[in-house]
C-alpha cells in the first residue's frame, strides 16, 4: 500500500529549466542594467570633462578679453566680456565638481575663492595703471592648474567608476555563468535520471506483461474515486469476450457474476476496505460469451491510499478454476467411492479375523489336545517298556546259551532306545502343552558332570574316543533344573558320540554374565565329526529334523532332541 507523495525537483527536468530561463533572465538584465550603468558613468565622465575643457577655454577666453579691454584704452565691451566669461567658468566649474562628491566640492570652494581673487586682481589692474602684471598671471596660472586638477579628479574618478563597474560586471557574469552551468548540469543530470528511470520502468513493464501474460490470470485495477475499473485483455478472454466488449462498471456486475456469488464477493471487498481483512479473496462463478458458467478465483488488496489513509486504488486478479473444481469434486466422488470400498473391505476382513481366530483356536485346541494325548500315551507306554526292559536284563542273567544271551541283549538296547525316543516325544508334548517345569535345586557342577561322563562313558570307549571337559572357573554350587541340564548335556555329547568316528570330544562351560539374580551359562560341545554345513545349521532345530537323508539310514534317530532343548523356558 502506498500514498501519492509530489515528486522532488530534480525529477521534474522540465521545471528546472524553466527555472533555469528565468534565472538567465533575470541575469541578463542585470548585467544589462549594469552595461547601462557603466556606459552612463561614461557619458556623465565625458560631459564632465568637456565641461572642464570649456572652462579652460572661458578662462583663457576671459583672460585674453579682460587684458585686450586694458590695453585697448578701456574698452568696456572687451572688459565687461571678459569678467563673464571668467564668472561662467567659475559656476560652470563649480557645478561640474560639485557633482562629483566632497573631493570635488572642496576643490570648487578653492577654484571660486582663486577666480574671485583673479577678478580682484583685475578690476585692481582696471584702476591702477601701475600693476604687476606678475600677481596677474600667477593667480591665472592657478586657475589653470586648479582646472587641471579638476579634469585629472574628474578623469580619476570615472576610471575608478569604471572599474568598479567592469569588476562588478565580471563578477556578476562569472556568478551567471556558473550558475547557469550548475543549473545546466542538474537538468542534465536530471533529464539523464528520468530517461533511465523511464528505460527502467519500460523494462518493468515490459517484465510485467511478460508475467502478466505467462500467469495465465486478469488482472484488474478499481479506482475507488473515479469507479473506473480497467482490466488486462487476459480478463476478459479466460470468459470468452474480447477486450473492451464488456461495459464493466460496476453497476453491471450483477449481469456477469452469479446471483449466489456476487454478496459474498461484496462483502468480502467491503470487509477488505473496511480493515477487516488483509485482502479480498472469493470464489465466484461468472458467466461466459457463451452463457456458460465458470469459477473464478477472485483476489486483491488496497495498493495506494491518499494522505489521510483513505483507499485510491485497489488491484486483483482474476484466476479461472473450473478445472481445479472439477477434479475436487471427482476426487470427492472417488473418495466417497473409496471409503464405501474400504468400509466394505474392512467388514470382509474382520469377518475373515474372525473366522481366522476361530480356527487359530480350533487349531490350538488341536494342538494341545493332540499334547495331552502324546503326553498321555508316552506315561501310559513307559510303563510296560521299563517292565520289559527290566524282564529282558532277568532274562539276559538266566540266559542257558550265548546266543540267547547276545539276543537278549540286543533286545533290552532297542528298548532302552525307544524308552529314549518316548522321554523325548514326553518333553516336546510338554514343551507344546506347557506343562513344562524348570526345577530350581542347589546341585554340584562337578557332580553333574561325573554323571554324564559315566553315562556316555560306554559309548565313547566303544568308539575309541577321547573326552575333555573345561568349566573355565564357573562355580560348582549352582541352583537350577539339573535334570534338564543333564538331559540338554546328554543329547548334545550323544549327538557328537553319534557322529563322530574317531578324535577328541570337548565340553566347555563359560560364565558369559554374573549377576545377583543369576549366572548366565554358555555350554558348547565340539568335535572331530562330520560336522554341520550353514544350511544344515540354520535347520539344527527344527523337529524331527536330520542333515540329509543319508545320515538317517547311517545313524538314525528322528532328531527330536535338539528342538525339543531350544523350546525349554530359560
Amino acid at each position: 500500500m502506498k500514498t501519492r507523495p509530489s515528486p522532488p525537483l530534480i525529477n521534474r527536468p522540465y521545471l528546472l529549466l524553466g527555472l533555469a530561463m528565468g534565472l538567465a533572465a533575470l541575469i541578463s538584465a542585470a548585467l544589462a542594467w549594469l552595461y547601462f550603468e557603466q556606459q552612463q558613468t561614461l557619458e556623465q565622465a565625458t560631459r564632465r570633462l568637456e565641461s572642464v575643457r570649456q572652462v579652460r577655454i572661458e578662462l583663457a577666453k576671459g583672460f585674453l578679453y579682460a587684458s585686450l579691454g586694458r590695453e585697448a584704452g578701456d574698452s568696456p565691451f572687451h572688459r565687461d566680456q571678459g569678467f563673464a566669461l571668467l564668472r561662467q567658468a567659475s559656476t560652470s566649474l563649480d557645478t561640474t565638481l560639485s557633482e562629483i562628491g566632497d573631493t570635488g566640492a572642496a576643490q570648487a570652494g578653492e577654484f571660486h575663492r582663486s577666480a574671485e581673487r583673479f577678478e580682484t586682481l583685475l578690476a585692481t589692474w582696471k584702476q591702477q595703471e601701475s600693476r604687476q602684471e606678475v600677481d596677474l598671471m600667477v593667480a591665472y596660472h592657478n586657475l589653470e592648474q586648479q582646472a587641471v586638477r579638476a579634469d585629472t579628479l574628474i578623469r580619476q574618478q570615472a576610471h575608478s567608476l569604471s572599474e568598479s563597474l567592469r569588476s562588478r560586471f565580471q563578477l556578476a557574469s562569472a556568478a551567471a555563468i556558473a550558475l547557469l552551468a550548475a543549473i545546466i548540469t542538474v537538468v542534465f543530470f536530471s533529464l539523464r535520471a528520468r530517461r533511465r528511470a523511464e528505460l527502467k520502468e519500460e523494462t518493468l513493464r515490459a517484465r510485467h506483461a511478460r508475467v502478466i501474460e505467462g500467469s495465465d490470470q486478469g488482472f484488474w485495477d478499481w479506482n475507488l474515486e473515479t469507479r473506473r475499473f480497467d482490466v488486462t485483455p487476459r480478463f476478459e478472454s479466460m470468459l470468452g469476450f474480447a477486450p473492451g466488449e464488456r461495459d464493466l462498471s460496476e453497476e453491471n456486475w450483477s449481469r456477469y457474476v452469479h446471483p449466489d456469488d456476487l454478496p459474498p464477493n461484496m462483502q468480502s471487498i467491503e470487509a477488505h476496505l473496511n480493515g477487516l481483512n488483509p485482502h479480498h479473496e472469493a470464489e465466484i462463478r461468472c458467466i461466459t460469451k457463451s452463457g456458460e458458467w465458470r469459477w473464478i478465483h477472485s483476489r486483491g488488496k488496497v495498493v495506494e491510499r491518499d494522505a489521510k489513509g483513505r483507499p485510491l486504488i485497489m488491484s486483483g486478479t482474476h484466476t479461472d478454476i473450473t478445472d481445479y473444481k472439477n477434479l475436487v469434486e471427482e476426487l470427492d466422488r472417488h473418495r466417497n467411492h473409496l471409503e464405501e470400498r474400504v468400509a466394505q473391505r474392512t467388514s470382509q476382513i474382520e469377518e475373515l479375523n474372525r473366522q481366522l481366530e476361530r480356527r487359530s483356536a480350533q487349531a490350538e485346541a488341536a494342538t494341545r489336545a493332540k499334547s495331552i494325548f502324546l503326553a498321555n500315551m508316552s506315561h501310559e507306554i513307559r510303563t510296560p517298556m521299563n517292565a520289559i526292559i527290566g524282564l529282558t536284563r532277568i532274562m539276559q542273567r538266566e540266559a542257558s546259551s550265548p546266543r540267547q544271551g547276545e539276543l537278549l541283549d540286543k533286545t533290552g538296547k532297542a528298548a532302552t532306545h525307544l524308552l529314549a525316543i518316548i522321554n523325548d516325544i514326553l518333553d516336546l508334548s510338554k514343551v507344546e502343552a506347557g506343562k513344562l517345569d524348570i526345577e530350581q535345586i542347589d546341585f554340584r557342577l562337578d557332580e553333574l558332570l561325573e554323571s554324564v561322563g559315566s553315562q556316555i562313558g560306554e559309548k565313547l570307549r566303544a568308539k575309541g574316543l577321547d573326552y575333555r571337559v573345561t568349566t573355565d572357573a564357573v562355580p560348582q554350587r549352582l541352583v537350577g533344573d539339573m535334570t534338564r541340564l543333564t538331559q540338554m548335556l546328554l543329547n548334545y555329547l550323544s549327538n557328537a558320540i553319534k557322529f563322530t568316528e574317531h578324535g577328541v570330544i570337548t565340553l566347555s562351560l563359560h560364565a558369559t554374565q554374573k549377576k545377583e539374580s543369576g549366572l548366565l551359562l554358555r555350554v558348547e560341545v565340539s568335535d572331530t565329526g562330520i560336522g554341520l554345513s550353514a544350511e544344515q545349521q540354520a535347520r539344527l532345530f527344527t523337529a524331527f529334523e536330520q542333515a540329509d537323508g543319508s545320515t538317517t539310514r547311517k545313524y538314525g534317530a528322528p532328531g527330536s532332541a535338539s528342538p525339543s532343548t531350544s523350546t525349554w523356558p530359560a
